[in-house]
């Protein structure tokens, strides 16, 4: 996309560079997966005992997966 100069700066060939051309979405049927209007700054946390509580009555309507998540439920809960 372009060259060195013998001063060790970059030139640019603007030539070779890719440009696209963004459609007018002005009247586009389609919605954003996020509100224009959604407010910002909001943060979460996560509660980890609702997280393993969550974890347990998912294994327990899967019980293919029981047999791991046993296993490694001791090593999720120590601390070192």
């Amino acid at each position: 996309m372009g060259w060195h100069t013998r001063r060790g700066g970059y030139k640019i060939n603007l030539e070779k560079v890719r440009t696209y051309v963004v459609p007018d979405l002005s009247d586009c049927l389609y919605l954003p997966y996020v509100e224009p209007k959604a407010k910002r700054g909001i943060k979460y946390t996560i509660d980890t005992n609702k997280y393993l509580e969550f974890a347990k009555t998912y294994v327990k309507k899967n019980e293919s997966l029981s047999s791991t998540v046993e296993d490694n439920e001791s090593s999720l809960l120590t601390v070192d």
